[in-house]
């Protein structure tokens, strides 16, 4: 496993960046009530790691279909995609690198990926305000299922 233990105060949230989002109505309707639509919602946390540059990138991708259970095809849709660019000043101490992947202690990636989609649900809620989609939350998610979608072995450069 890793050598270092790991240290939130020694993790620092560098960068937040929005690089795609989008929101298509097809409906027509200005605003809807959230109970009477079906609200499918996916998610992917992919991260990525330097340990050069002490650094870890993790890419949060959200997809969100709003749509009547009569009409199965999405009336609403929206896409976002946002990086988060963290700093981790003893990296090195905390990955294990074996070939071309790099193992990553479970409570720094654990932490990230939560840091990650907890500041995402506050995006989307802000950009959603004013929108077809204002008032809409993203679920909680336990902490396991977020560490699930990222994976324990990620591409990383090793200088």
């Amino acid at each position: 496993m890793t050598t270092g233990k790991f240290n939130i105060d020694l993790v620092q949230l560098e960068d937040i960046n929005v690089i795609s989002a989008t929101l298509e109505n097809n409906s027509g309707l200005k605003s809807i009530d959230h109970a009477l639509y079906e609200i499918a919602f996916q998610y992917m946390l992919a991260p990525g790691i330097s340990v050069r540059s002490k650094q870890i990138r993790v890419l949060a991708d959200f997809d969100i279909r709003v749509a009547k259970s009569s009409v199965p095809e999405s009336i609403i849709t929206c896409k976002y995609g946002i990086t988060f660019l963290f700093s981790v000043k003893n990296l090195e101490e905390l990955v294990k690198i074996d070939h071309n992947d790099i193992e990553v202690d479970e409570e720094l990636l654990s932490s990230v990926l939560n840091i990650t989609y907890s500041t995402s649900r506050g995006i989307l809620y802000t950009r959603h305000l004013g929108t077809i989609l204002d008032g809409l939350i993203l679920p909680i998610i336990p902490t396991a299922d977020l560490y699930r979608s990222g994976v324990k072995a990620i591409p990383g450069k090793k200088a």
